[in-house]
């Protein structure tokens, strides 16, 4: 007899910082949805090399990735793709490769975006209201 185990790939919600997406929109004016895109873009190019340092478990190469991926997230406010990545590079900083290897796939299913038209975002609530 054969027993399946099953693959959950859980969906997730991209949460935004609308504060910070504020602050991009102010400083690059017209250019911010250029910007926003590029740096989605460079997230998204990122994802094969995550999915490949996972598969390898090459620990240097997921912190060079992750802090990549977070410094990206961070500029415009990517909230949950900052946080996942952080947990990576915690997770290698404490020398926990089991755990840092299932953030990491965490990652790299957040690095995929889950509907047609790209990344479904929520944006945080934000800490006052005008």
């Amino acid at each position: 007899m054969t027993q399946q185990i099953a693959t959950l790939h859980p969906q997730e919600t991209m949460t935004f910082d609308r504060a910070r997406l504020a602050a991009v929109c102010d400083s690059h004016g017209h250019r911010a949805e250029t910007f926003i895109a590029f740096v989605l873009t460079e997230i998204e190019t990122l994802v094969p090399t995550l999915r490949a340092q996972v598969a390898a478990r090459d620990g240097d190469g997921l912190r060079r990735s992750c802090t990549d991926v977070n410094m990206l997230a961070a500029s415009i406010g990517m909230v949950t793709m900052d946080r996942a990545s952080r947990a990576v590079l915690d997770c290698l900083d404490r020398g926990d490769a089991t755990a840092a290897m299932a953030c990491a796939a965490r990652l790299v299913r957040l690095g995929r975006p889950g509907t047609p038209d790209g990344w479904a975002m929520v944006c945080a609530p934000a800490d006052t209201i005008a």
